[in-house]
């Protein structure tokens, strides 16, 4: 794991800790909580399918429908409770994935096209400047000029 995503992880981690479960600062994260997030990272065949970036953007998302469901359902146990907020999350991963990757190909794009309008005006090739010749020929005179 590289440093970006233990950050990464830590900052999903303190989310949830502080503004899903509402831990105080002397709670210790559950041990569960971290494992049920890289269940969801790794995905069933060991292979990274969500960045914990993306588990972050779902939990927020989702979080006044994770505290609805924490203020109306009764849960036994922290596990239940910890259960159900993922599958809240989990089922809207796809969703985020293609919003993520939207927003990919849409900053990509509006890279691509700065660049090559950059190039273009660099090269003075905007709106075929390159070889530009004046068509008509301008009269004027120095009388003209004297009138005024």
């Amino acid at each position: 794991m590289t440093k970006e995503e233990k950050k990464e992880l830590n900052d999903l981690l303190n989310y949830v800790k502080n503004n899903i479960l509402y831990y105080s600062d002397t709670q210790k994260t559950p041990p569960f909580l971290k494992k049920k997030i890289n269940e969801l990272a790794l995905g069933e065949d060991g292979v990274f399918n969500y960045t914990y970036k993306m588990i972050l953007y779902s939990f927020m998302i989702n979080k006044n429908r994770i505290e609805y469901a924490f203020n109306t359902k009764t849960f036994k146990t922290e596990k239940h409770k910890i259960n159900y907020m993922m599958v809240v999350v989990a089922n809207s991963m796809n969703d985020i994935k293609k919003k993520v990757n939207l927003n990919k190909k849409i900053q990509e794009q509006k890279n691509r096209t700065l660049d090559d309008a950059q190039y273009l005006a660099e090269n003075n090739l905007l709106y075929g400047r390159d070889n530009y010749v004046r068509k008509t020929i301008e009269l004027r005179s120095d009388e003209i000029d004297k009138l005024w």
